[in-house]
């Protein structure tokens, strides 16, 4: 039995697009996250499989993606383009307008500055609708 946990992490990561070679403009993306600021809630949910493999009669380890690795996966990727007050705390206001461009809106997930907890489609789509009813 393959379990999944879903928690609300710190939110704490940092993607770098970080540019390779002048004249091929390779690209990578890399991810600076370090996990213990997220500790509290990857232990709870690891104590609830733990837990559910023992009532089912498995046999519990921690797979190499994390015990190596550290890889987490994630079915709603949220932020890159966070709301804030100022273009010092984010890349939108609260009408999803980037800061110092007019007319430039952004209005999906990207805005959401952390994480909403279970499936965020129902936020997403309320601001949304909201950003949309203030277009002019």
């Amino acid at each position: 039995m393959v379990w999944l946990g879903a928690g609300m992490d710190a939110a704490d990561g940092q993607f770098r697009l970080k540019r390779h070679g002048l004249i091929d403009r390779h690209f990578e993306l890399d991810l600076d996250w370090d996990v213990e600021g997220s500790r509290g809630v990857l232990d709870a949910i690891e104590e609830m499989q733990k837990n559910l493999t023992q009532a089912t009669g498995g046999r519990w380890f921690v797979p190499p993606t994390w015990s190596l690795f550290k890889n987490l996966l994630t079915l709603h990727p949220l932020g890159g383009c966070k709301m804030g007050v100022s273009a010092d705390t984010g890349v939108v206001d609260h009408l999803g307008q980037v800061w110092g461009y007019p007319n430039l809106i952004v209005a999906d997930g990207a805005i959401l500055p952390t994480s909403t907890g279970h499936n965020p489609s129902h936020t997403i789509a309320a601001l949304a609708e909201r950003i949309a009813a203030h277009i002019s």
